[in-house]
């Protein structure tokens, strides 16, 4: 939805500008609280015709919450809340609570007017905006504690002086620093862990690979050795054959040679 802004908005533009919102956010707060009109060729003859009448009341709101934040700006608003021995609320603490308490103050807030991102939980101190205008806002503290005492105490522990910003950037370097050697040194330690295990590996491989040719030369010997025993075991066999068949041959012979001498003598 389109809307002329007749007064300064927070992110999203001053006087006269027409700018492009939701609808919800335009209807809900924009259009109902004064702030913007509908971007219709009426209204902005109707704008164009009273600029300085605007011009003027947002220059008008502007100085009254310049004289507001003033009023309120640095201040510590002390809230007391039950809580349990770890800190943690019984509850929280909302920018209705925060807005109450300014009222017993004697200040008028609404609690639109108050910037809290989130409730808090937790006894301590914390900063709280608040905005009065587009232009125009202020910081309080507000000190959340069990007791008076507590609340006390917390306010001069967060008075007392501090690090030097050089001391705590000097003590950051430091830290990142030693970060980083710690980091160095287990990318170190990882790479010489990974370096002994591929070395590892290695002599593992080759002492596996030196077994595995002991062996096939240890195989290879013991079949040669099988084979040359059964070469020579042949061999002994073809020469036990041949002896025999001379042997026989010699017989034969000397049976022939016999025989002739005996028809010889008849």
């Amino acid at each position: 939805m389109k809307v002329i802004l007749t007064e300064s908005v927070e992110n999203l533009g001053g006087p006269g500008e027409t700018v492009q919102v939701r609808p919800g956010f335009a209807r809900n707060y924009l259009l109902p609280f004064g702030k913007a009109l509908r971007a219709t060729p009426e209204n902005e003859a109707h704008y164009a015709a009273r600029r300085e009448h605007y011009e003027q009341q947002n220059a008008s709101r502007r100085d009254n919450a310049a004289s507001r934040a003033s009023a309120m700006s640095g201040m510590t608003l002390e809230i007391i809340r039950r809580a349990a021995e770890s800190g943690h609320l019984y509850g929280s603490v909302t920018a209705r609570d925060v807005a109450a308490a300014l009222g017993e103050h004697g200040y008028t807030v609404a609690r639109s007017e108050i910037t809290l991102e989130r409730a808090i939980k937790m006894v301590g101190l914390f900063p709280v905006r608040l905005r009065f205008h587009a232009e125009v806002g202020a910081e309080i503290t507000v000190n959340i504690a069990r007791n008076e005492s507590e609340a006390a105490d917390q306010l001069r522990e967060s008075r007392e002086p501090s690090d030097s910003a050089d001391d705590v950037f000097a003590a950051k370097e430091t830290e990142t620093a030693a970060e980083k050697s710690t980091e160095n040194a287990t990318v170190n330690a990882s790479a010489e862990t990974t370096a002994d295990e591929s070395s590892e590996m290695t002599t593992e491989n080759a002492t596996e690979a030196a077994t595995v040719n002991v062996s096939a030369e240890t195989a290879t010997v013991n079949a040669s050795a099988e084979t040359t025993a059964d070469e020579s075991s042949e061999m002994t066999t073809e020469n036990a054959t041949e002896a025999a068949t001379v042997n026989v041959s010699d017989e034969t012979a000397a049976a022939g040679e016999g025989a002739e001498e005996t028809e010889t003598e008849r």
